[in-house]
């Protein structure tokens, strides 16, 4: 097994708690999270379509271990100590699915897995829980009761919860919720639901912003101690790895 990462502590860790990403196809926001993934050391990556963990070393967000079943999972936690640092991607295989009746079933199938997960981070403590296309586990109509904790307690056992998701609005109210509360990514997006969600949690002009935003190209919306911080970010590369640069703040008038 591969070395798991150094015991480092960043920062930026002791101000997340539940941080969204949200984005159309194609718009950045899988490199923005491979990027962010990295900030922290202790980390658990739910991507049943194999797809933020996909790439050639360096370019997907890395992992020490890759888990097909819950088993594997536990067997790779088992032997992590507090203190330690790990990564693993719990990559599920899903039932097939053609019908929007399938669908349902593929969408129960991934809230029970990532309810697996969040059990697993609550009971380690200090780490983060990375979910990639969110709104099939994390909509309202099958989200996971240990999924919905790691919003609630995730201050307290320093657990942070990433959601990445190109349909955010189908996101359980409760944790987009926290998410706008602590920090987003808004890449551009498309969709009308999305958009007119946006202008009410931020504005019309951020939602008008975020509609023509080119790829690579997203507004941080972050709460600090002084009010809601707007800032452009872009997604440059270093060779094959993804990185997040901060760039101007967006005025209050803009904003």
């Amino acid at each position: 097994m591969t070395r798991p990462p150094e015991n480092r502590f960043h920062p930026r860790q002791l101000i997340r708690r539940v941080v969204g990403i949200w984005g159309t196809t194609g718009s950045g926001k899988t490199q923005c999270a491979r990027a962010l993934s990295r900030d922290f050391r202790r980390r658990m990556i739910f991507d049943p379509a194999i797809d933020l963990t996909a790439g050639e070393p360096g370019s997907g967000a890395d992992v020490h271990c890759i888990a097909k079943d819950r088993m594997g999972v536990l067997d790779y936690l088992d032997g992590i100590k507090a203190g330690d640092g790990f990564s693993i991607a719990y990559q599920p295989e899903e039932p097939e699915a053609d019908l929007d009746d399938d669908r349902k079933v593929v969408e129960r199938f991934e809230a029970e897995e990532l309810n697996f997960l969040a059990k697993c981070a609550i009971e380690l403590q200090d780490c983060a829980v990375i979910v990639d296309e969110a709104a099939d586990p994390c909509s309202r109509s099958v989200v996971g009761h240990e999924t919905l904790a790691l919003g609630k307690r995730g201050r307290h056992q320093k657990i942070h919860l990433v959601l990445i998701s190109q349909r955010p609005t189908d996101i359980d109210t409760r944790l987009r919720g926290l998410a706008y509360a602590d920090e987003v990514y808004l890449f551009r997006l498309g969709r009308r639901a999305d958009l007119d969600d946006l202008a009410k949690e931020r504005g019309g002009r951020v939602a008008e912003l975020v509609g023509k935003l080119p790829d690579l190209q997203a507004v941080r919306v972050r709460n600090v101690s002084g009010g809601v911080e707007l800032r452009r970010i872009k997604i440059e590369f270093k060779g094959n790895t993804p990185v997040i640069v901060e760039q101007g703040l967006i005025p209050a008038e803009e904003g």
